[in-house]
């Protein structure tokens, strides 16, 4: 049995109690077409079609985005992007760095943040290990984990190295840390995803697992809890799945070859963020052509979702939410950062982006926080 902890045993008591039952048949869920969907005259990306009521719009006025800033992050092609409470954001580079900037007040531009550049942590870590996956543990410790199968911890304050080890043969795709600030959950890209538990008081490695994924994109954890929600697919459909990282089993799944994902594409689902309050979970994205939002009750992780949406030509990378929860920010391969209303799944509005990697969102200020292929960080703001 799981280990449960706080207010989430209902929680999980609730996902297997779903998952015991048949399911049903999903519903049609809206699909966004940037081609041929109409757009409002302040820029593209507002358009919405629902296939059971026409045409409709997001409320533009609830974001109107602009890049306050960006800066070269000065190690090539950005690969992952995390940002702590204290206002670290934590930037993998193509060489192998893990690049810290400090954002002070988080209301600094450009010129202060060049005269204090930042900090390139673990660049011995590179011959050609690239980070793929970041996750802080508060606002002192940054964990990563490479293309090569590694992982690292670093202590913000000094830049030393932690602890590191090999956890797998193949790249990182998944690092989350749990919120008591003992355990990561670490898993790769391969058929089975290879979960495993890296302790973060001792530092040793749990025994390998093997998911009924194809593959794990991205994990967080459920709140006060070892249970981590992994991300990914089975041939082709999105899923979930719920595992103890405690005891190294799955207690429930969502999504996979089950009727009720048959109408929502091929995807994967990567990128996963919680509601402010932990009461609904937000996943995206994509890998065949097209991006895929879901929302999902976090007292029924295994159920029908609140919303879902395809969007053709959105090929999600990254998933943010707002500070308040009401709006969704991805970025996608084709280039943009768009901005969703949580509720409804409705586009709010979007903006170019070379190359958008990640994306992290701060919850005091409500800054967007991306990173792309060409280097640079870039800072959005949303004023609604």
């Amino acid at each position: 049995m799981p280990r449960l902890t706080g207010s989430t045993a209902p929680l999980i008591a609730l996902t297997l109690a779903a998952c015991a039952a048949p399911a049903d048949d999903g519903p049609t869920g809206p699909t966004y077409d940037p081609a041929t969907d109409p757009a409002d005259e302040g820029g593209p990306g507002v358009g919405y079609t629902d296939p059971d009521g026409g045409f409709t719009g997001g409320d533009p006025s609830a974001c109107s985005l602009a890049e306050a800033w960006s800066v070269d992050n000065g190690h090539g092609a950005i690969h992952a992007v995390a940002l702590s409470s204290g206002g670290h954001v934590a930037l993998a580079g193509e060489d192998g760095s893990v690049k810290i900037w400090d954002l002070g007040s988080r209301e600094q531009g450009p010129d202060a943040l060049d005269e204090d550049p930042g900090a390139a942590y673990g660049s011995e870590f590179g011959e050609g290990g690239r980070v793929q996956a970041l996750s802080f543990l508060g606002d002192e410790v940054v964990v990563g984990g490479d293309d090569l199968g590694r992982v690292r911890a670093w202590d913000l304050g000094t830049g030393s190295v932690l602890a590191e080890a090999g956890a797998s043969d193949l790249a990182l795709t998944a690092v989350a840390v749990s919120d008591d600030g003992e355990l990561a959950a670490l898993a790769d890209r391969d058929y089975g995803g290879g979960p495993r538990a890296w302790s973060l008081v001792s530092y040793t490695l749990g025994e390998e697992g093997m998911s009924d994924l194809w593959g794990v994109d991205g994990a967080t954890f459920v709140e006060g809890t070892r249970v981590a929600v992994l991300g990914g697919h089975v041939y082709g459909q999105p899923a979930l799945e719920l595992r103890d990282f405690d005891t190294g089993e799955a207690v429930a799944h969502w999504g996979g070859e089950s009727e009720m994902t048959q109408n929502m594409g091929s995807s994967s689902l990567g990128a996963l963020a919680w509601s402010p309050d932990r009461d609904r979970l937000f996943a995206a994205g994509g890998g065949w052509g097209e991006g895929l939002l879901v929302v999902l009750d976090a007292a029924d992780l295994t159920g029908e979702p609140l919303a879902w949406t395809r969007v053709p030509g959105h090929d999600v990378t990254a998933l943010g939410r707002s500070p308040d929860g009401t709006l969704l920010f991805t970025t996608g391969t084709e280039g943009t950062l768009q901005v969703w209303d949580a509720a409804t799944l409705a586009p709010v509005a979007t903006a170019d982006v070379p190359g958008p990697v990640g994306l992290a969102v701060d919850d005091v200020t409500g800054q967007v926080v991306v990173g792309g292929s060409d280097g640079r960080l870039r800072i959005f703001t949303c004023a609604g």
